[in-house]
């Protein structure tokens, strides 16, 4: 009998103690609810994370922390970047379209040979590329040489490269073409 009220008052101050410290760990957290980590740190620098600063041992100070401090200024202005203007030319010469609205303006002076311009943009500052549109499964070989470039525009001529040719031979040619400018 003595045996067994030993065993019940164990197990009972036993299970009462893991109750205790399950509750305590239940309700403090690191961080505590509001994001907060508390800690002590000594003279030599060492620190020691607790739930309460209220517990730091003689010797050391309290040091509180959040994991998520407030937002910081508001940072300058980046410099701007390069604007990509393009042009889509059909082989006639016509703007079919542009990023320049009524803007850009382009045009024909012979076959193959074209210019397009802006009225808002100084293209000596720019780099620009010139893209031909090749007919699908065909054989042929277009090829764009820029000409000139001025303030307001650009004057480029798109050429038929002649398959299995030598000396490579070439002929003027209409076509639709890309042009896009980055300034």
């Amino acid at each position: 009998m003595r045996r067994t009220l030993r065993n019940l008052f164990s197990t009972t101050v036993l299970s009462g103690t893991g109750l205790v410290v399950m509750a305590g760990l239940a309700t403090a957290a690191i961080p505590a609810a509001d994001g907060t980590i508390h800690g002590c740190y000594d003279a030599s620098g060492s620190l020691r994370v607790i739930q309460d600063t209220s517990a730091c041992p003689s010797g050391t100070t309290a040091l509180n922390w959040s994991q998520r401090g407030p937002q910081g200024p508001q940072g300058i202005q980046g410099i701007p970047g390069r604007g990509v203007h393009w042009y889509h030319i059909g082989a006639d010469g016509r703007l079919l379209g542009s990023s320049e609205g009524s803007n850009g303006w382009v045009g024909t002076w012979g076959t193959g040979r074209y210019y397009a311009g802006s009225n808002t943009l100084d293209l000596t500052h720019c780099s620009v590329s010139i893209t031909p549109v090749t007919p699908y499964g065909g054989s042929q070989m277009y090829v764009a040489t820029l000409y000139t470039v001025y303030s307001s525009y650009v004057m480029y001529e798109v050429k038929q490269v002649t398959p299995n040719s030598w000396p490579v031979a070439y002929s003027n040619v209409s076509t639709q073409t890309y042009l896009n400018v980055a300034c």
